[in-house]
C-alpha cells in the first residue's frame, strides 16, 4: 500500500470517527433534553393543577361575593380572591421561565448559568408564596364559612383560632415538604445540565 492510499484511508477513517462523535453528541443532547423535560413536567403539572383549583375557587368566590355582607368579610373576600389569582400566576410564570431553558439553543455553560438563576427565582417565589399562604389562612375560613354555610365565623373567634392553628401546623409541614421536593427536583435537573458540560 502506498503512502497516498494510506493517507486517504486515514482521512476517511478520521471523517467516519468525527461523524460518529457528532451523532453520539446529538443523541446525548436529545436524551438530556428528554430527561430535563420529564423532570420539568414533574414540577409543572402539579403547579398547573393547583393553579386550576385556585382559579376555580376564585371564580366561585367572585360569583358568590354578594353573600359577604359586612365590610370585614368583604375585605377578607377581596384578599382571598386576590391571593387565589395572583399567587398562582406568579408561581406558574417563574416555572414557565425555568421551562424555557433549552439545552439545544445555548452552550452548556450558558444553559447552566441560566438554569441556576431561574432555579433560585422559582425557589424564592415558592418561599414567598408559602409565607403568604399563612396569611391566606386568616381569610379562607371567614369567607368559606359565610359563602358555604352563611355563618359569620368572626362571631365565634375560638373556632377561627382553632382552625388557623390546626391548618397552620398542616400548612407548615406541607410547605416544608413541597419546597424540599422542589429543591431536590431542581438539583437533579441542574446535575443533568452539569453532566452535559462534562461530556
Amino acid at each position: 500500500m502506498d503512502l497516498d492510499k494510506m493517507k486517504d484511508n486515514w482521512e476517511k477513517l478520521s471523517n467516519e470517527i468525527e461523524k460518529q462523535k457528532s451523532i453520539t453528541d446529538k443523541l446525548v443532547l436529545d436524551m438530556t433534553k428528554e430527561k430535563y423535560n420529564k423532570k420539568m413536567n414533574g414540577i409543572l403539572i402539579p403547579e398547573l393543577i393547583g393553579g386550576i383549583i385556585c382559579f376555580s375557587v376564585a371564580a366561585y368566590g367572585i360569583l358568590n361575593f354578594d353573600k359577604l355582607d359586612t365590610w370585614y368579610l368583604q375585605l377578607c373576600g377581596v384578599l382571598f380572591l386576590v391571593s387565589l389569582i395572583i399567587f398562582p400566576i406568579i408561581v406558574l410564570r417563574s416555572i414557565f421561565n425555568l421551562k424555557k431553558i433549552s439545552s439545544g439553543n445555548l452552550t452548556s455553560r450558558e444553559t447552566l448559568e441560566n438554569f441556576i438563576e431561574k432555579k433560585k427565582n422559582v425557589i424564592f417565589v415558592q418561599k414567598i408564596t408559602a409565607v403568604s399562604n399563612a396569611f391566606l389562612l386568616f381569610t379562607t375560613l371567614p369567607v368559606c364559612a359565610k359563602i358555604l354555610n352563611d355563618k359569620n365565623i368572626f362571631l365565634k373567634p375560638t373556632k377561627l383560632l382553632l382552625f388557623v392553628g390546626i391548618m397552620g401546623v398542616f400548612l407548615f409541614f406541607f410547605t416544608r415538604f413541597a419546597i424540599n421536593a422542589l429543591k431536590k427536583k431542581t438539583k437533579n435537573m441542574q446535575e443533568l445540565l452539569e453532566s452535559l458540560e462534562v461530556s
